[in-house]
């Protein structure tokens, strides 16, 4: 009796790690920023950890994608000033595209007047993560 507990627990063992993980589906996501203030690659890294699963239950990513945008520069008297924007987008039929009807949209600013070109990229891109984090929260993340 006892051979048979222990044969049928290794085999329940062996047969779920056999089974594959579930594919985990990724969101659309657009990007519109000023590629001389965001790195693209940086984007991807903050969208990769960003997202939590309760709102991808709540937002499923068949149905929702994200857009963003941070923009800035310097004005003629060298302040560095950025804004960056995220927005969540129904996706249209296909799957693949994002609809303009906004559900959610988070804008955050900054502004720098001892700001390097390099000091405003990173001010940029760090603008970018808050209003990503506070779209997570707004969605109940």
């Amino acid at each position: 009796m006892k051979t048979k507990i222990v044969l049928l627990s290794v085999a329940l063992l062996i047969s779920t790690g056999a089974i594959a993980a579930p594919k985990v589906q990724k969101y659309v996501t657009v990007d519109h920023s000023t590629e001389l203030i965001l790195n693209k690659d940086a984007l991807t890294t903050i969208w990769e950890e960003a997202i939590p699963g309760k709102v991808a239950k709540a937002y499923p990513p068949k149905k929702w994608g994200f857009a963003t945008i941070a923009e800035g520069g310097f004005t003629a008297n060298k302040t560095c000033v950025v804004a960056a924007r995220v927005m969540l987008l129904p996706l249209g039929v296909n799957g693949k595209t994002m609809l303009y009807k906004p559900q959610k949209t988070i804008s955050t600013f900054d502004a720098s007047a001892t700001a390097t070109k390099e000091q405003c990229s990173d001010m940029a891109q760090t603008k970018l993560k808050e209003a990503i984090h506070a779209m997570i929260v707004a969605l109940g993340g």
